[in-house]
Protein backbone atom coordinates (compact mmCIF):
# COMPACT_ATOMS: atom_id res chain seq x y z
CA UNK A 1 0.00 0.00 0.00
CA UNK A 2 1.31 3.43 -0.68
CA UNK A 3 0.84 6.45 1.62
CA UNK A 4 0.03 9.54 0.57
CA UNK A 5 3.38 11.66 0.28
CA UNK A 6 1.53 14.50 1.68
CA UNK A 7 0.71 12.33 4.71
CA UNK A 8 3.66 11.69 5.79
CA UNK A 9 3.51 11.48 9.10
CA UNK A 10 -0.61 11.51 9.52
CA UNK A 11 -1.65 13.45 11.86
CA UNK A 12 -2.87 12.49 15.31
CA UNK A 13 -5.92 9.86 15.03
CA UNK A 14 -5.99 9.29 11.18
CA UNK A 15 -4.73 6.28 9.83
CA UNK A 16 -3.85 4.99 6.04
CA UNK A 17 -6.14 2.26 4.59
CA UNK A 18 -7.17 0.41 1.44
CA UNK A 19 -10.78 2.09 0.02
CA UNK A 20 -11.78 -1.12 -1.38
CA UNK A 21 -12.01 -2.44 2.20
CA UNK A 22 -14.32 0.77 3.48
CA UNK A 23 -16.52 0.30 0.45
CA UNK A 24 -19.68 -1.63 0.59
CA UNK A 25 -20.77 -1.37 -3.10
CA UNK A 26 -18.30 -1.21 -6.27
CA UNK A 27 -20.72 -1.77 -9.19
CA UNK A 28 -20.47 -1.41 -13.36
CA UNK A 29 -23.28 -0.08 -14.48
CA UNK A 30 -25.58 -0.33 -17.62
CA UNK A 31 -24.72 -1.58 -20.77
CA UNK A 32 -27.61 -0.19 -22.52
CA UNK A 33 -28.02 2.21 -24.83
CA UNK A 34 -29.96 5.16 -23.79
CA UNK A 35 -32.75 7.36 -25.88
CA UNK A 36 -35.04 9.58 -25.74
CA UNK A 37 -38.03 7.62 -25.00
CA UNK A 38 -37.71 5.40 -21.65
CA UNK A 39 -39.28 4.95 -18.38
CA UNK A 40 -36.13 5.88 -16.45
CA UNK A 41 -33.43 8.63 -16.72
CA UNK A 42 -29.75 7.07 -17.14
CA UNK A 43 -26.54 8.40 -16.45
CA UNK A 44 -23.55 8.72 -18.18
CA UNK A 45 -20.10 10.24 -18.13
CA UNK A 46 -21.13 13.57 -19.49
CA UNK A 47 -23.24 13.64 -16.46
CA UNK A 48 -20.48 14.00 -14.44
CA UNK A 49 -19.00 17.79 -14.86
CA UNK A 50 -16.39 18.90 -12.45
CA UNK A 51 -17.54 16.85 -9.92
CA UNK A 52 -21.39 17.36 -9.89
CA UNK A 53 -24.04 15.72 -11.54
CA UNK A 54 -26.08 18.04 -14.09
CA UNK A 55 -29.33 16.31 -15.53
CA UNK A 56 -28.84 18.35 -19.26
CA UNK A 57 -29.32 16.27 -21.94
CA UNK A 58 -30.42 12.87 -19.98
CA UNK A 59 -31.29 9.61 -22.28
CA UNK A 60 -33.64 6.91 -20.95
CA UNK A 61 -33.69 3.01 -20.46
CA UNK A 62 -36.58 0.84 -19.98
CA UNK A 63 -36.30 -2.02 -17.34
CA UNK A 64 -37.42 -4.54 -15.52
CA UNK A 65 -38.13 -4.81 -11.97
CA UNK A 66 -35.17 -7.01 -11.16
CA UNK A 67 -32.72 -4.69 -12.87
CA UNK A 68 -33.98 -1.46 -11.77
CA UNK A 69 -34.20 -2.48 -8.02
CA UNK A 70 -30.26 -3.51 -8.76
CA UNK A 71 -29.05 -0.45 -10.67
CA UNK A 72 -31.36 1.95 -9.36
CA UNK A 73 -29.12 5.04 -7.63
CA UNK A 74 -29.66 6.12 -4.01
CA UNK A 75 -28.90 9.19 -1.92
CA UNK A 76 -24.96 9.51 -0.85
CA UNK A 77 -24.20 7.08 -3.54
CA UNK A 78 -20.51 8.04 -5.69
CA UNK A 79 -20.64 7.76 -9.19
CA UNK A 80 -16.72 7.15 -10.27
CA UNK A 81 -15.90 8.10 -13.98
CA UNK A 82 -14.13 5.14 -15.16
CA UNK A 83 -13.73 5.61 -19.11
CA UNK A 84 -12.96 8.88 -20.64
CA UNK A 85 -10.12 11.34 -21.54
CA UNK A 86 -7.11 11.41 -18.92
CA UNK A 87 -8.20 14.55 -17.84
CA UNK A 88 -11.73 13.51 -16.71
CA UNK A 89 -11.27 10.10 -15.81
CA UNK A 90 -11.58 9.04 -12.25
CA UNK A 91 -13.61 11.96 -11.51
CA UNK A 92 -16.51 11.77 -8.72
CA UNK A 93 -20.21 12.77 -8.11
CA UNK A 94 -22.45 12.61 -5.04
CA UNK A 95 -25.68 11.31 -6.56
CA UNK A 96 -28.00 13.44 -4.55
CA UNK A 97 -31.16 14.39 -7.24
CA UNK A 98 -34.71 13.87 -6.54
CA UNK A 99 -36.11 10.77 -8.64
CA UNK A 100 -35.40 7.42 -10.03
CA UNK A 101 -32.10 7.24 -11.83
CA UNK A 102 -29.82 4.44 -12.96
CA UNK A 103 -26.23 4.48 -14.54
CA UNK A 104 -24.63 3.38 -17.43
CA UNK A 105 -21.47 1.32 -17.76
CA UNK A 106 -19.01 3.79 -17.97
CA UNK A 107 -19.64 4.95 -14.60
CA UNK A 108 -19.26 2.88 -11.41
CA UNK A 109 -21.54 2.80 -8.33
CA UNK A 110 -19.41 3.17 -4.98
CA UNK A 111 -21.49 2.78 -1.80
CA UNK A 112 -19.34 3.58 1.45
CA UNK A 113 -19.13 1.86 4.74
CA UNK A 114 -20.99 4.30 6.55
CA UNK A 115 -18.92 3.36 9.93
CA UNK A 116 -15.65 4.27 8.50
CA UNK A 117 -15.89 6.14 5.48
CA UNK A 118 -18.17 9.29 5.05
CA UNK A 119 -19.43 9.75 1.68
CA UNK A 120 -19.15 13.15 1.56
CA UNK A 121 -15.83 13.26 2.73
CA UNK A 122 -14.98 9.94 0.12
CA UNK A 123 -16.70 12.79 -2.83
CA UNK A 124 -13.69 15.18 -1.50
CA UNK A 125 -11.06 13.09 -0.51
CA UNK A 126 -11.25 11.33 -4.53
CA UNK A 127 -11.38 14.84 -6.03
CA UNK A 128 -8.60 16.49 -4.08
CA UNK A 129 -6.01 17.00 -7.08
CA UNK A 130 -3.69 15.20 -5.52
CA UNK A 131 -5.79 11.75 -5.41
CA UNK A 132 -6.71 12.83 -8.51
CA UNK A 133 -2.55 12.25 -9.76
CA UNK A 134 -2.50 9.27 -8.36
CA UNK A 135 -6.21 7.67 -9.82
CA UNK A 136 -4.56 8.68 -13.33
CA UNK A 137 -1.72 6.58 -12.80
CA UNK A 138 -3.72 3.41 -12.12
CA UNK A 139 -5.44 4.81 -15.32
CA UNK A 140 -5.15 1.77 -18.68
CA UNK A 141 -4.25 4.30 -21.53
CA UNK A 142 -6.13 4.15 -24.91
CA UNK A 143 -6.13 6.17 -27.98
CA UNK A 144 -8.38 8.79 -27.17
CA UNK A 145 -9.86 7.12 -23.69
CA UNK A 146 -8.12 6.30 -20.38
CA UNK A 147 -9.83 3.69 -18.01
CA UNK A 148 -9.64 2.88 -14.04
CA UNK A 149 -11.49 -0.53 -13.60
CA UNK A 150 -13.11 -1.49 -10.24
CA UNK A 151 -10.60 -3.52 -9.17
CA UNK A 152 -7.76 -0.99 -9.24
CA UNK A 153 -10.09 1.38 -8.02
CA UNK A 154 -10.33 -0.35 -4.73
CA UNK A 155 -6.75 -0.89 -4.23
CA UNK A 156 -6.08 2.75 -3.94
CA UNK A 157 -4.62 4.01 -0.58
CA UNK A 158 -6.79 6.54 1.02
CA UNK A 159 -6.41 8.49 4.64
CA UNK A 160 -8.91 7.64 7.24
CA UNK A 161 -9.45 10.61 9.75
CA UNK A 162 -11.69 9.78 12.47
CA UNK A 163 -15.19 9.47 11.19
CA UNK A 164 -16.54 13.13 13.12
CA UNK A 165 -13.93 14.81 11.98
CA UNK A 166 -14.38 13.00 8.11
CA UNK A 167 -18.00 14.91 8.63
CA UNK A 168 -16.63 17.82 9.79
CA UNK A 169 -14.25 18.33 6.64
CA UNK A 170 -17.12 17.53 4.03
CA UNK A 171 -19.70 19.90 6.22
CA UNK A 172 -16.90 23.08 5.79
CA UNK A 173 -16.15 22.46 2.34
CA UNK A 174 -19.90 21.84 1.28
CA UNK A 175 -20.41 25.33 3.38
CA UNK A 176 -17.75 26.65 1.07
CA UNK A 177 -19.05 24.40 -2.18
CA UNK A 178 -22.59 26.21 -1.30
CA UNK A 179 -21.54 29.39 -1.42
CA UNK A 180 -19.47 29.36 -4.36
CA UNK A 181 -22.50 27.34 -6.44
CA UNK A 182 -24.81 30.82 -5.42
CA UNK A 183 -22.71 33.21 -6.26
CA UNK A 184 -22.10 31.12 -9.91
CA UNK A 185 -25.85 31.27 -10.90
CA UNK A 186 -25.50 35.29 -10.32
CA UNK A 187 -23.11 35.36 -12.69
CA UNK A 188 -25.21 34.36 -16.24
CA UNK A 189 -28.02 36.23 -14.18
CA UNK A 190 -26.14 39.66 -14.41
CA UNK A 191 -25.35 39.00 -17.85
CA UNK A 192 -28.98 38.35 -18.95
CA UNK A 193 -29.87 41.77 -17.28
CA UNK A 194 -27.50 43.32 -19.07
CA UNK A 195 -28.00 41.60 -22.69
CA UNK A 196 -31.68 42.40 -22.13
CA UNK A 197 -30.73 46.19 -20.64
CA UNK A 198 -29.05 47.11 -23.92
CA UNK A 199 -31.48 45.57 -26.09
CA UNK A 200 -33.96 48.76 -24.59
CA UNK A 201 -31.50 51.33 -24.40
CA UNK A 202 -31.14 50.69 -27.84
CA UNK A 203 -34.42 50.24 -29.15
CA UNK A 204 -36.34 53.15 -26.63
CA UNK A 205 -33.53 55.00 -25.21
CA UNK A 206 -33.03 55.43 -21.27
CA UNK A 207 -36.83 55.94 -21.21
CA UNK A 208 -38.41 53.95 -18.40
CA UNK A 209 -40.88 51.06 -19.70
CA UNK A 210 -43.74 52.35 -19.25
CA UNK A 211 -43.03 55.13 -21.76
CA UNK A 212 -41.41 52.92 -24.31
CA UNK A 213 -44.58 53.09 -26.12
CA UNK A 214 -44.56 56.13 -26.52
CA UNK A 215 -40.94 56.72 -28.31
CA UNK A 216 -41.67 56.95 -31.77
CA UNK A 217 -39.45 53.99 -33.37
CA UNK A 218 -37.30 53.70 -36.95
CA UNK A 219 -36.50 50.17 -38.99
CA UNK A 220 -32.61 51.28 -39.81
CA UNK A 221 -29.50 49.30 -40.56
CA UNK A 222 -28.45 49.05 -36.54
CA UNK A 223 -31.85 47.68 -35.76
CA UNK A 224 -35.22 49.30 -34.24
CA UNK A 225 -33.96 52.37 -32.79
CA UNK A 226 -35.90 55.66 -31.32
CA UNK A 227 -36.82 57.96 -34.69
CA UNK A 228 -35.15 60.89 -33.63
CA UNK A 229 -31.61 59.04 -33.05
CA UNK A 230 -29.10 59.41 -36.25
CA UNK A 231 -27.53 56.33 -37.66
CA UNK A 232 -23.89 56.22 -39.27
CA UNK A 233 -21.61 54.25 -40.48
CA UNK A 234 -18.37 53.15 -38.20
CA UNK A 235 -16.07 54.73 -40.42
CA UNK A 236 -17.17 58.18 -40.37
CA UNK A 237 -16.93 58.08 -36.16
CA UNK A 238 -13.02 57.09 -36.53
CA UNK A 239 -10.35 59.54 -35.34
CA UNK A 240 -8.09 57.06 -37.66
CA UNK A 241 -8.48 54.08 -39.38
CA UNK A 242 -9.05 50.88 -38.51
CA UNK A 243 -5.62 48.89 -37.51
CA UNK A 244 -4.74 44.94 -37.45
CA UNK A 245 -2.44 43.84 -34.72
CA UNK A 246 0.72 40.92 -35.18
CA UNK A 247 1.15 38.22 -33.79
CA UNK A 248 4.26 36.46 -33.47
CA UNK A 249 5.57 33.10 -31.72
CA UNK A 250 5.58 32.92 -28.17
CA UNK A 251 9.30 34.20 -26.44
CA UNK A 252 11.37 31.20 -24.17
CA UNK A 253 11.76 34.25 -22.12
CA UNK A 254 9.92 36.77 -19.77
CA UNK A 255 11.61 39.75 -22.23
CA UNK A 256 9.60 39.84 -25.37
CA UNK A 257 6.64 41.98 -26.03
CA UNK A 258 3.37 41.10 -23.85
CA UNK A 259 0.55 40.48 -26.66
CA UNK A 260 -3.13 39.80 -26.09
CA UNK A 261 -5.08 37.07 -26.51
CA UNK A 262 -8.07 36.58 -28.00
CA UNK A 263 -10.21 35.68 -24.84
CA UNK A 264 -9.17 38.84 -23.76
CA UNK A 265 -11.87 40.27 -25.85
CA UNK A 266 -14.35 37.17 -25.75
CA UNK A 267 -13.95 37.19 -21.68
CA UNK A 268 -13.94 41.25 -21.81
CA UNK A 269 -11.42 40.98 -19.38
CA UNK A 270 -7.65 42.62 -20.28
CA UNK A 271 -5.84 41.06 -17.24
CA UNK A 272 -2.55 39.73 -17.36
CA UNK A 273 -3.25 36.00 -17.33
CA UNK A 274 -5.58 37.14 -20.73
CA UNK A 275 -1.55 37.64 -22.39
CA UNK A 276 1.04 35.82 -23.51
CA UNK A 277 4.60 37.39 -23.86
CA UNK A 278 5.94 37.24 -27.86
CA UNK A 279 9.03 38.09 -30.18
CA UNK A 280 7.53 40.63 -31.91
CA UNK A 281 10.16 43.41 -33.03
CA UNK A 282 9.41 46.09 -31.34
CA UNK A 283 10.14 47.97 -34.19
CA UNK A 284 7.75 46.90 -36.38
CA UNK A 285 4.54 46.98 -33.50
CA UNK A 286 5.61 50.37 -31.81
CA UNK A 287 2.39 51.75 -33.22
CA UNK A 288 -0.26 48.54 -31.53
CA UNK A 289 0.21 49.39 -27.72
CA UNK A 290 -2.37 49.59 -26.26
CA UNK A 291 -4.27 52.70 -24.73
CA UNK A 292 -7.15 53.56 -22.98
CA UNK A 293 -10.71 53.77 -24.41
CA UNK A 294 -9.38 51.63 -27.28
CA UNK A 295 -11.99 49.33 -28.96
CA UNK A 296 -10.95 45.77 -30.21
CA UNK A 297 -13.22 43.40 -32.30
CA UNK A 298 -12.50 39.82 -33.54
CA UNK A 299 -12.02 39.88 -36.65
CA UNK A 300 -11.63 35.98 -36.95
CA UNK A 301 -12.89 33.33 -34.59
CA UNK A 302 -15.55 30.66 -34.61
CA UNK A 303 -19.24 32.03 -35.95
CA UNK A 304 -20.36 31.96 -32.42
CA UNK A 305 -17.28 34.53 -31.70
CA UNK A 306 -16.74 36.76 -34.78
CA UNK A 307 -17.01 40.50 -34.47
CA UNK A 308 -17.26 40.18 -30.34
CA UNK A 309 -16.08 43.60 -29.09
CA UNK A 310 -15.22 44.43 -26.16
CA UNK A 311 -13.53 48.15 -24.85
CA UNK A 312 -10.05 48.17 -23.20
CA UNK A 313 -9.74 50.65 -20.07
CA UNK A 314 -6.28 50.55 -18.46
CA UNK A 315 -3.28 52.15 -18.41
CA UNK A 316 -1.12 53.01 -22.20
CA UNK A 317 1.60 50.49 -23.35
CA UNK A 318 0.74 47.47 -21.59
CA UNK A 319 0.42 44.96 -24.23
CA UNK A 320 0.29 45.07 -28.04
CA UNK A 321 -2.48 43.86 -29.56
CA UNK A 322 -2.76 40.54 -32.24
CA UNK A 323 -3.45 40.06 -35.98
CA UNK A 324 -6.97 38.68 -35.22
CA UNK A 325 -8.01 41.49 -33.32
CA UNK A 326 -9.06 45.29 -34.83
CA UNK A 327 -8.38 48.02 -33.49
CA UNK A 328 -11.06 51.10 -33.37
CA UNK A 329 -10.18 54.29 -31.85
CA UNK A 330 -13.55 56.56 -31.75
CA UNK A 331 -14.09 60.35 -32.23
CA UNK A 332 -14.80 61.08 -28.96
CA UNK A 333 -16.14 64.29 -30.41
CA UNK A 334 -18.76 62.33 -32.20
CA UNK A 335 -19.24 59.10 -30.07
CA UNK A 336 -18.02 57.55 -26.52
CA UNK A 337 -16.05 54.60 -26.94
CA UNK A 338 -18.50 53.06 -24.48
CA UNK A 339 -21.10 53.23 -25.96
CA UNK A 340 -19.94 51.97 -29.32
CA UNK A 341 -18.33 48.65 -27.51
CA UNK A 342 -21.95 48.10 -26.03
CA UNK A 343 -23.76 48.60 -29.34
CA UNK A 344 -20.99 46.43 -31.25
CA UNK A 345 -22.31 43.17 -28.59
CA UNK A 346 -25.82 43.88 -29.62
CA UNK A 347 -28.00 41.28 -31.59
CA UNK A 348 -28.35 43.49 -34.97
CA UNK A 349 -24.55 43.76 -34.92
CA UNK A 350 -23.61 40.32 -34.06
CA UNK A 351 -26.23 39.16 -36.95
CA UNK A 352 -24.39 41.67 -39.21
CA UNK A 353 -21.25 40.49 -38.69
CA UNK A 354 -21.95 36.54 -39.07
CA UNK A 355 -23.94 37.73 -41.68
CA UNK A 356 -20.98 38.89 -43.59
CA UNK A 357 -17.87 36.68 -42.41
CA UNK A 358 -16.33 34.69 -45.04
CA UNK A 359 -15.63 31.32 -44.50
CA UNK A 360 -12.05 30.38 -44.37
CA UNK A 361 -10.10 27.13 -44.62
CA UNK A 362 -9.38 26.47 -41.07
CA UNK A 363 -13.04 27.21 -40.58
CA UNK A 364 -12.80 30.25 -38.75
CA UNK A 365 -15.17 32.94 -40.53
CA UNK A 366 -13.41 36.37 -40.81
CA UNK A 367 -14.76 39.69 -41.35
CA UNK A 368 -12.67 42.51 -42.88
CA UNK A 369 -11.96 46.41 -41.90
CA UNK A 370 -14.32 47.27 -45.02
CA UNK A 371 -17.06 45.11 -43.07
CA UNK A 372 -16.47 46.87 -39.89
CA UNK A 373 -16.26 49.99 -41.03
CA UNK A 374 -19.65 50.08 -43.14
CA UNK A 375 -21.02 48.51 -39.69
CA UNK A 376 -24.53 51.18 -38.66
CA UNK A 377 -24.21 52.31 -35.90
CA UNK A 378 -26.89 54.64 -33.88
CA UNK A 379 -26.07 58.23 -32.92
CA UNK A 380 -28.05 59.85 -30.18
CA UNK A 381 -26.60 63.08 -28.59
CA UNK A 382 -23.21 62.81 -26.36
CA UNK A 383 -25.84 63.03 -23.34
CA UNK A 384 -27.75 59.99 -23.91
CA UNK A 385 -24.69 58.09 -24.92
CA UNK A 386 -23.59 58.83 -21.90
CA UNK A 387 -26.39 57.90 -19.65
CA UNK A 388 -26.40 54.53 -21.81
CA UNK A 389 -22.55 53.69 -21.16
CA UNK A 390 -23.08 54.79 -17.56
CA UNK A 391 -26.20 52.23 -16.63
CA UNK A 392 -24.10 49.57 -18.76
CA UNK A 393 -21.06 50.33 -16.36
CA UNK A 394 -23.20 50.09 -13.53
CA UNK A 395 -24.04 46.50 -14.30
CA UNK A 396 -20.54 45.50 -15.34
CA UNK A 397 -19.34 46.57 -11.68
CA UNK A 398 -22.19 44.28 -10.19
CA UNK A 399 -20.88 41.59 -12.89
CA UNK A 400 -17.10 42.10 -11.85
CA UNK A 401 -17.87 41.99 -7.80
CA UNK A 402 -19.65 38.87 -8.77
CA UNK A 403 -16.63 37.30 -10.72
CA UNK A 404 -14.32 38.35 -7.57
CA UNK A 405 -15.99 36.54 -5.25
CA UNK A 406 -16.50 33.14 -7.11
CA UNK A 407 -12.45 33.75 -7.34
CA UNK A 408 -12.23 34.57 -3.29
CA UNK A 409 -14.29 31.30 -2.82
CA UNK A 410 -12.54 29.10 -5.50
CA UNK A 411 -9.56 30.02 -3.80
CA UNK A 412 -10.68 29.72 -0.80
CA UNK A 413 -12.26 26.08 -1.09
CA UNK A 414 -8.89 24.35 -3.03
CA UNK A 415 -6.93 25.87 -0.08
CA UNK A 416 -9.63 24.70 2.55
CA UNK A 417 -9.24 21.38 0.89
CA UNK A 418 -5.76 20.73 0.96
CA UNK A 419 -4.91 21.81 3.97
CA UNK A 420 -7.84 19.71 5.34
CA UNK A 421 -7.47 16.46 3.16
CA UNK A 422 -3.80 16.89 4.54
CA UNK A 423 -4.51 17.43 8.42
CA UNK A 424 -2.87 20.45 8.43
CA UNK A 425 -5.68 22.43 9.81
CA UNK A 426 -8.21 20.70 11.94
CA UNK A 427 -11.89 21.06 12.57
CA UNK A 428 -12.87 18.07 15.21
CA UNK A 429 -12.69 20.36 17.72
CA UNK A 430 -15.54 22.02 16.67
CA UNK A 431 -18.73 21.53 18.72
CA UNK A 432 -21.03 22.96 15.56
CA UNK A 433 -19.37 21.18 13.12
CA UNK A 434 -19.62 17.86 14.58
CA UNK A 435 -22.55 18.12 14.87
CA UNK A 436 -23.44 18.92 11.24
CA UNK A 437 -23.65 15.39 10.37
CA UNK A 438 -23.30 13.95 7.22
CA UNK A 439 -24.32 15.50 3.87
Amino acid sequence: MSEEPALNPLPSGWSTAILGDHVQTAQYGLSLRGGQDGAYPILRMNNLQDGRLTTANLQYVDLGENELSKFRLRRNDLLFNRTNSIDLVGKTAVFDVPGTFVFASYLIRLTTDPETLDPSFAYYYLNYPATQVRLKQLASRGVSQSNINATKLKSLAIVLPPLSEQRAIAHVLRMVQLAKESTEKVIPAVKQLKKSLMAHLFRFGPVVLRDACQIPEAETGAGTTPAHWKVAELSSLLREPLRNGHSAQPSSSPDGIRTLTLTAVTQKDFSIRNTKVTVADPERVRDMWLKDQDVFIERANTRDYVGLAALYEGPDGFAIFPDLLVRVRVDYDRALPKFIAEFLDTAPCRNYFRTNAKATAGNFPKIDQPIIEKTSVPLPALETQHTIATMARRVDDKLRTEKNGQKILQDLFESLLHHLMTGKLRVHGLPLLESAGSH
